[in-house]
């Protein structure tokens, strides 16, 4: 382990409730970037000889056989949309044509973190564990035999089982567990890039990386220690977004919480409006829409666009964190509109649900629990 690295951990573990708190509010955003090659982990520091510039002009060599990139785009699809079962029946075609797939175990991972994260409960975590552990040990195995054109597109999915993990232990986990899969992750894309820098897929995990760490390093970048490379970041997932050919929408939203942090919210909600009408069947998209919309103080949108997550969460029972989320929001933006029928409308519903809220729950968010309680 490198000083830096050193330096670092022991930062983390000193301030570890300061973190903690910026990583979740942080990967909270970033759960919805699903299959295929989504972030680095938001907050992990880089080894200080970490290789960061890529030939970005060059072809990629990897071959990807065409029925095989439309189930994965299917797979990315139906996840972005919240049509689970959709996608464990890609997962489920890709196994008969091949039993022991792991990319079939990789999009069944991504289907049980994608379900905790939009209900924000653990309940799966070790079966997808499972998933991930089994389709690591299988890409490994194929990447010792594999030729360089392949060895790019395995070490891509070695860095997202890596990603999956991260991602969860930075959310229901481990903050430092999330940190070394978070670097696991990073070493794997930029290996990848090693052979093959064409492959653009890989330029999102490493620019994804590159921005957040240098966003979120803090007093370790205005000090000098951790180089300042958002810029370059951007510059990767922006390529990622205009010519990933694994996941195109997993870069788009990336990008769409890049662009929230940097306090650039039209842009930002341009892409997720976009987004948010082609997969219209999940809220996914609505929520850093909604969010953009507030902070544009655009409130009537903004209001709207809650109204639509909530009719969505009173049709899949039981997401009463998120329920109690986005009546609070819609609460506080009918307040600012003066529009006593959304406010009505909170008050009843919150009267109706709130009986069969769990205490775990009430503890979580008592802020909001106690105001809209008033209603």
């Amino acid at each position: 382990m490198s000083l830096i690295e050193k330096t670092t951990k022991q930062l983390y573990l000193a301030n570890a409730r300061y973190f903690k708190v910026a990583s979740l509010m942080l990967w909270v955003l970033l759960a919805t970037i699903a299959i295929a090659g989504n972030v680095m982990a938001a907050n992990v520091i880089p080894n200080s000889d970490s290789q960061t510039h890529f030939d970005s002009e060059a072809q990629s060599q990897c071959y990807i056989k065409k029925e095989f990139l439309q189930a994965l785009h299917a797979a990315s699809a139906a996840i972005f949309d919240e049509r689970w079962q959709r996608a464990r029946d890609i997962a489920d075609s890709l196994s008969s044509r091949d039993e022991t797939s792991p990319c079939a175990l990789l999009i069944r991972a991504g289907v049980l973190q994608a379900r905790m994260f939009s209900r924000e409960e653990k309940g799966d975590e070790k079966l997808m564990g499972l998933f991930l552990d089994s389709a690591e040990v299988d890409f490994e195995k194929r990447l010792q035999t594999a030729n360089s054109q392949d060895s790019a597109l395995i070490l891509y999915f070695i860095g997202n089982c890596h990603t999956y993990r991260s991602l969860w232990e930075a959310k229901f986990g481990s903050l430092v567990t999330a940190i070394k899969q978070g670097l696991q992750a990073r070493d794997s894309y930029q290996m990848g890039l090693a052979v093959d820098s064409g492959f653009p897929d890989l330029y999102l995990g490493v620019g994804a990386y590159l921005y957040w760490k240098s966003a979120k390093s803090g007093v370790l970048r205005w000090s000098g220690i951790i180089k300042d490379e958002r810029l370059l970041g951007i510059e990767h997932v922006e390529k990622a977004v205009a010519e990933a050919i694994i996941a195109p929408d997993g870069a788009r939203s990336a990008l769409i919480f890049i662009l929230m942090n940097e306090k650039k919210y039209l842009a930002a909600a341009e892409i997720a409006d976009g987004l948010a009408v082609k997969y219209s069947n999940g809220a996914t998209f609505l929520w850093p829409l909604a969010q953009c919309y507030s902070k544009m103080n655009t409130y009537t949108l903004a209001r709207d666009t809650y109204l639509q997550i909530r009719a969505k969460l009173i049709d899949d029972p039981g997401n009463q964190i998120n329920l109690l989320k986005t009546d609070y929001a819609l609460y506080q933006l009918a307040k600012r509109l003066e529009d006593k029928a959304t406010i009505e409308l909170v008050g009843k519903g919150f009267e109706v649900y709130s009986r069969d809220t769990p205490r775990k729950t009430r503890r979580l968010l008592r802020d909001e629990y106690r105001i809209l309680k008033r209603l």
